[in-house]
């Protein structure tokens, strides 16, 4: 999963996760736009973006936070 933060040219930024991202450029190497998978179970997230108005886009690998639970909390739900 990636945590993806894009800073506009305005100064704005957005900052949303998603499965996966790439970066969509050109054959000289220039940046062309980008897409990412949509997954609603990780909150809300842009339909599309407009590549001329992005100063700059931040994406970091985060882990998948996972519940643990303790065997002391289940003791407690199982003896109520």
């Amino acid at each position: 999963m990636k945590r993806i933060t894009i800073i506009f040219s305005s100064g704005a930024q957005t900052q949303f996760n998603v499965d996966d991202f790439t970066v969509n450029k050109n054959y000289a190497g220039e940046f062309m736009g980008f897409n990412w998978v949509r997954n609603k179970s990780l909150g809300p997230q842009p339909l599309r973006i407009n590549p001329d108005n992005v100063d700059l886009v931040l994406f970091e690998e985060i882990e998948e936070q996972e519940e643990e639970i303790s065997e002391h909390e289940v003791q407690a739900e199982t003896s109520v």
